[in-house]
């Protein structure tokens, strides 16, 4: 997941569950961006503090921060964040029109996304910094496949310079990446860009 660092919060944010954000709204600009500032889970907090301040459990790279070790983060982050994923899930399926098209901003392994496409139909693209991190998503999703049919598609990529051409994505979400962007601002700007007429951001992040 890519980065930066400090609390990210925009006018009209606020403090709800992360789950149930109550502040999203289309997205024709960047100023109107939703960005939902709140903590996942206690687990997820001590974790992002260990990595800002010791700096051993990650790495800078071009365009942000990311995990130094993704196999432990992926064993990780099903384990803490498998409820929260799928209550997201379910936010998502309510902002996006059926079988639309959804960008995961910073994916990381991949749970996310699975859970878009496997469980809600979507057309799901995920994002990530780190090409290992990919790698690990990709083998994710092949194994959901096996099981579940069709899933996401990923690839590296840094969100302030998305590889994709204007209005391609319903709605983009992206969970707990942000405060990794080297480009916050740019990377919202790109958001705004891909963002199809009347389509959603729908970020989480500490």
């Amino acid at each position: 997941r890519a980065g930066g660092r400090g609390d990210q919060e925009t006018e009209g944010s606020n403090h709800s569950s992360p789950a149930n954000p109550t502040h999203t709204g289309n997205v024709p600009s960047p100023g109107r961006l939703a960005v939902l500032g709140t903590l996942a889970a206690a687990a997820g907090a001590v974790i992002a503090v260990r990595r800002h301040r010791g700096g051993v459990l990650d790495r800078h790279v071009p365009g942000g921060i990311v995990v130094a070790n993704p196999e432990a983060y992926d064993a990780m982050s099903e384990r803490l964040f498998g409820s929260l994923f799928e209550s997201i899930a379910t936010n998502v399926a309510a902002a996006a029109p059926v079988g639309g098209s959804v960008l995961d901003i910073g994916c990381g392994p991949g749970h996310l996304s699975i859970r878009l496409a496997r469980d809600h139909g979507f057309e799901v693209t995920g994002l990530d910094l780190d090409p290992a991190m990919i790698e690990r998503a990709r083998a994710n999703a092949d194994r959901s496949r096996a099981d579940r049919g069709d899933g996401p598609s990923f690839l590296v990529g840094d969100v302030a310079a998305l590889p994709f051409p204007p209005a391609s994505f319903d709605v983009v979400v992206s969970t707990m990446s942000l405060h990794h962007w080297d480009e916050p601002l740019a990377g919202l700007t790109e958001i705004a860009r891909v963002l199809r007429p009347g389509g959603r951001a729908l970020i989480w992040d500490l």
